[in-house]
């Protein structure tokens, strides 16, 4: 499969590229990854200044200023695919889930084809945004789980640890997924892709991915029937 692979706030592509090696040493052949970077520079964040050994830039996708367009990464996301794309799935981390589900809620809504047939997410920070609050307001409002369940129908896996201080905003959104193709794994890290030294994470996550990648392939007969 061919991913697009969405860092989170405070990182890079770079760093993105470190976070999911072990990842993607596991997962094997077949499988290729582009890394998306965001355009607003940020300072790095405190957990992934371990992985740089120089002065390093981080990046967000999001102007986090006032008064910005919080629905324009999402418009720019859309158009970087149909440039660089298409693309199997995406693997997100943290403020990269919101990105990727903000379009691919924006999409369904729109009677589009989802633009990836998978999502992988990391650690949440947020949740996808309310399209119409957000359009409405000019403000980033954050969708509403309770009254949003089952709208994200791609196969997802959604994996985060119990010692992340926004765990419990993975609990909250799970709901948002269409429960038969959803899993879910929880390791016991923090606000983190596992990666070397988590070896047991790593391969339980790569089960997870699998059986992802797998339900695809059963929705996409399915859907042919």
């Amino acid at each position: 499969m061919h991913f697009l692979c969405l860092h989170g706030v405070g990182t890079n592509s770079k760093i993105l590229e470190m976070q999911t090696a072990a990842l993607r040493y596991e997962l094997g052949d077949g499988h290729t990854y582009d890394f998306g970077e965001g355009i607003f520079t940020q300072p790095l964040a405190p957990e992934v200044e371990a992985l740089v050994t120089s002065d390093g830039t981080g990046f967000s996708y999001f102007d986090l200023e006032p008064g910005s367009d919080a629905l324009q990464p999402v418009q720019d996301l859309e158009e970087f695919i149909a440039a660089e794309g298409p693309y199997d799935g995406v693997i997100a981390f943290s403020q990269g889930i919101i990105l990727a589900s903000t379009l691919i809620i924006r999409n369904s809504q729109e009677g589009k084809a989802p633009p990836f047939k998978c999502a992988i997410f990391f650690s949440p920070r947020l949740g996808p945004l309310d399209i119409g609050e957000t359009s409405r307001t000019g403000n980033a409002v954050e969708l509403d789980p309770s009254t949003s369940a089952g709208i994200i129908t791609v196969p997802s896996a959604l994996i985060w640890g119990d010692q992340d201080p926004d765990a419990p905003k993975a609990r909250e959104i799970e709901v948002l997924f269409v429960p038969e193709r959803f899993s879910t794994y929880v390791h016991h890290g923090g606000h983190e892709i596992p990666g070397t030294g988590a070896n047991e994470a790593v391969i339980k996550s790569v089960n997870i991915i699998r059986r992802t990648i797998d339900a695809v392939n059963q929705y996409s007969m399915y859907a042919h029937v």
